[in-house]
């Protein structure tokens, strides 16, 4: 029951979140364009954050969970940041670092927020 509570409201929740933007962050087209790719950045956070606190509450009861829950996510800051400062490494410079790092970072946020809600 819980679940399926969860699952409906991690729905409704992007929809909204996406419907904010209109943007498909996962198109490459869109990834592509810098503006758009600064647009995805907020969405994506957004969405993300939403998740988190939605399994926040899910566990509020269970203060091992909890900080299990804190330090799993500030544990996968670390690696996304780590990880896509070294893919912006290899970029040719200039802004293109910049924007490989924030296109990385896009593509991770997505991926991570798929995970939680899978939690």
């Amino acid at each position: 029951m819980k679940k399926m509570f969860f699952a409906s409201a991690l729905l409704a929740f992007s929809s909204i979140a996406t419907a904010g933007t209109g943007l498909n962050c996962s198109d490459e087209n869109v990834l592509s364009e810098l503006n758009q790719l600064e647009a995805c950045y907020t969405q994506v956070d957004s969405e993300l954050n939403g998740t988190f606190k939605q399994l926040q509450a899910l566990h509020k009861d269970g203060k091992q969970k909890m900080a299990a829950l804190k330090q799993m996510q500030l544990g996968w800051i670390k690696m996304r940041d780590a990880q896509c400062d070294f893919q912006s490494m290899n970029s040719a410079g200039g802004g293109g670092a910049a924007q490989t790092a924030m296109r990385c970072i896009v593509e991770m946020t997505i991926q991570r927020d798929k995970e939680l809600q899978a939690l």
